[in-house]
């Protein structure tokens, strides 16, 4: 896809969300899901450009990047092009991979890992769990009787 095309039609709605809604954390979408699909041969979860240039420099998105359900097929390319969550968790099957970046390479720990985790972090601090009696109850005693308030927690993150 040519750059005209993609600015004009695939990244105006984005554009829109998160340069005309505010230029601050506040007021932008708290987080950014990225695609399955490549761009230009590039897995669009693993696109520096994408992530880097034109989300984080150019519409200064200071939110979580996640990718789809297992859209990550490479997870240090996709740290290191500022992607910030792999959903789902993947039970530490890349882990090694991720320590044996930083240890081959100290700046990508501090320039990419350590800025994706303020970033989930400062997610966390903006959005904490909901403090309700349901997760005081012992394991075995909780109910579904509380589903109207997760559902408006989640929707309350979601906007």
């Amino acid at each position: 896809a040519d750059p005209r095309s993609l600015r004009e039609l695939y990244l105006k709605s984005f554009d829109i969300a998160i340069r005309h809604h505010g230029n601050t954390t506040n007021t932008q979408p708290a987080m950014i899901m990225g695609a399955y699909n490549r761009l230009n041969g590039v897995y669009c979860c693993e696109h520096p450009w994408l992530l880097q240039d034109i989300l984080r420099k150019e519409w200064n998105y200071q939110g979580v990047c996640v990718t789809d359900w297992g859209a990550t097929n490479d997870r240090v390319a996709a740290v290191r092009a500022g992607m910030d969550l792999a959903m789902p968790g993947n039970g530490g099957v890349h882990n090694h991979l991720l320590l044996r970046e930083c240890k081959n390479d100290p700046m990508f720990e501090k320039n990419c890992v350590d800025t994706s985790v303020a970033r989930i972090l400062n997610l966390i601090q903006r959005y904490p769990p909901p403090k309700s009696s349901q997760q005081e109850q012992p394991q075995d005693e909780k109910n579904d009787d509380n589903d109207d308030n997760i559902f408006d927690v989640n929707h309350g993150i979601a906007n």
